[in-house]
């Protein structure tokens, strides 16, 4: 959703011109502000995460991509948060 106007757009890594990492499933840690608004190009910001928003994202993730309930977190956890770390961080 545009801050500036609330019209609702698809956050979706193929229709969002300005995003420049994958975005994960249900990730809405983001600030976006469409075209119109901006009066140019898209603006896309990560906003910083919490550990809470961050460990409910990955498991978001480990389950819509394995359709797995239980995970073990020295094998899967970890090492996907590893995976993601760069694409998780706030740009300076």
């Amino acid at each position: 959703m545009c801050t500036e106007c609330n019209h609702e757009y698809l956050l979706i890594s193929a229709c969002v011109q300005c995003l420049e990492k994958p975005m994960m499933y249900g990730d809405r840690f983001y600030l976006f502000v469409c075209s119109v608004c901006n009066n140019g190009p898209e603006y896309l910001k990560r906003m910083p995460l919490k550990w809470v928003d961050l460990a409910q994202l990955l498991m978001f993730n480990l389950a819509m991509l394995n359709k797995k309930k239980y995970y073990d977190i020295e094998q899967e956890i970890i090492p996907y948060l590893n995976q993601e770390w760069d694409n998780l961080q706030v740009e300076h």
